[in-house]
């Protein structure tokens, strides 16, 4: 150590220029001490050349650095096992879940009588409410992770907050709660407007139903929006949900907007809930610039209220009335199912064969794999991602690198348990063309799967109609044509003779 001081000396007094260096020292009692030593020349009037010395003992600082450092590992490993949780709670959760609702939409095809379609009801209003519990869960896992994502689209503001009430409305009504309102559309003057329509839903249908949860039978409500103002490029609008139910005492207001905290100990037995709705609904309103409100009292109910500024967006193309959104395209195509679980894959069939599709199923990615190379080419696959041994992103590298461009090429559409928009980006980078989320919608999995798929030749008929009118019964399809095909010969004649005798 000291030959590597006077080493520094040396060298400050032969280059002129400041050094600076990090030394380690032992006392005496054992204990090791770092400083930071800056060594600089140092000229006296009689031109001597000396070299001035400074040590700075940084042995705190280091040790505090270090503990940083080791902290934020242990932060970023928690982070990574939350969301690797969470991954794994939402594809466990909505695996058997797209398996219930599925069947459940199948069944509610068939003929039922009356009781059992209040049971098939039943079974898909809970279904649904325990996908709200999980959505719950994972929006508040990604807002404070800063991982939520806002769309931006143009929407009308008036229609949306009607489409989004009216279900809550009518479960009011049936609790015996009357609900009053002020249409937003009574004062706006220019309903489209740029944003996420379905948050802005999400707010809304939150803070209704904590006032229906809340409010005793006989009890009201009163839902308005109203413009505050308008400029050329934005409007500015304000929500409110007004309730007569129990209230909240001031020393708990601001508790009941924490994750998965609710104002009294008995609420979540009596009323039920995770305690997540009104703070994703905070959360919400913040990103989308805004600020929520509550005044309220015990016994005197409770209101919510907040004030968003949205860009204007100009109002599209009126749409043709949309008919049944089966319009046969896929009828014949051929489509591989890549799944390991044996209900999924049965919901997946279901769906496909109704629409017309050749159905082949694979239950891991090895066999998947093994059929694209192998069989002639499908015109879209359909891949599970969490599957044991080669999961669904191997798997679909493994198809782009077949040697037949034809297979390799073939549309492969992601389906995933994980709801996170950064998976599904993820997984589209690897190579998949789509991504659906379990469980799933129906008519998002037709037009996805349309899109996918080039214009096939237009058929000589169409039934579209027909099967709407059947309604899965296809003994009814079957039916009707061949009693076309037993009648029209003699209709030809029949109107071959009326024309020669014209």
């Amino acid at each position: 150590e000291v030959a590597h001081y006077h080493a520094a000396d040396a060298q400050v007094l032969a280059t002129g220029e400041q050094l600076e260096t990090a030394v380690s020292v032992t006392l005496a009692t054992g204990e090791q001490r770092h400083f930071c030593t800056v060594k600089r020349l140092l000229v006296r009037p009689d031109g001597t050349r000396q070299v001035l010395s400074v040590s700075t003992d940084i042995t705190d600082r280091l040790r505090t650095e270090r503990e940083l450092t080791q902290a934020k590992h242990a932060a970023e490993a928690a982070v990574r096992a939350r969301e690797n949780f969470l991954a794994n709670m939402s594809h466990e959760m909505r695996t058997p879940l797209n398996g219930v609702l599925g069947m459940t939409g199948q069944l509610a095809k068939t003929a039922l009588t009356p009781r059992q379609q209040e049971f098939v009801h039943t079974i898909r209003h809970s279904g649904q409410h325990l996908l709200r519990i999980i959505n719950d869960v994972l929006d508040m896992a990604k807002i404070t992770s800063g991982r939520l994502e806002m769309e931006e689209a143009a929407f009308d503001l008036c229609d949306s907050m009607a489409d989004a009430l009216r279900p809550l409305v009518a479960q009011a009504q049936e609790k015996g709660i009357q609900v009053v309102g002020t249409r937003l559309r009574t004062t706006c003057s220019h309903p489209w407007v740029l944003g996420d329509s379905m948050r802005l839903n999400q707010i809304l249908m939150n803070l209704v139903a904590n006032a229906v949860k809340f409010t005793a039978p006989g009890g009201r409500i009163a839902v308005a929006g109203e413009q505050l103002r308008e400029t050329a490029t934005t409007l500015t609008v304000r929500f409110s949900v007004e309730d007569n139910g129990i209230g909240i005492a001031p020393d708990k207001q601001e508790l009941i907007f924490e994750g998965f905290t609710q104002a009294y100990a008995d609420t979540a037995r009596r009323f039920g809930g995770t305690g997540l709705g009104l703070s994703i609904s905070r959360a919400l309103v913040e990103q989308l610039g805004g600020a929520l409100t509550l005044s309220s009292a015990p016994g005197e109910g409770s209101t919510f209220a907040f004030v968003l500024t949205l860009p204007k967006a100009d109002a599209p193309a009126a749409a043709a009335p949309a008919d049944a959104y089966d319009t046969g395209a896929l009828r014949g195509r051929r489509v591989l199912v890549v799944e390991d679980n044996e209900i999924n894959r049965t919901v997946a069939r279901l769906l496909l064969e109704g629409w017309g599709v050749v159905v082949e199923e694979a239950e891991n990615g090895t066999i998947g794999v093994a059929r694209v190379r192998q069989e002639a080419p499908f015109d879209v696959v359909l891949m599970d991602i969490q599957m044991p041994g080669l999961n669904g992103v191997d798997a679909t590298a493994a198809i782009r690198a077949l040697p037949d461009a034809a297979r390799a090429n073939c549309p492969i559409v992601a389906l995933t348990a994980n709801a996170f928009k950064a998976d599904c980006d993820r997984y589209l980078a690897t190579g998949m063309d789509a991504c659906l989320a379990k469980p799933f919608d129906e008519e998002g999995m037709y037009h996805a799967l349309v899109r996918l798929l080039p214009p096939a030749a237009a058929p000589a008929y169409d039934l579209t109609k027909l099967r709407t009118l059947a309604r899965g019964r296809e003994a009814f399809v079957v039916k009707i044509i061949r009693s076309f095909l037993q009648n029209m010969p003699g209709s030809l004649a029949e109107l071959a003779t009326a024309t020669a005798a014209t």
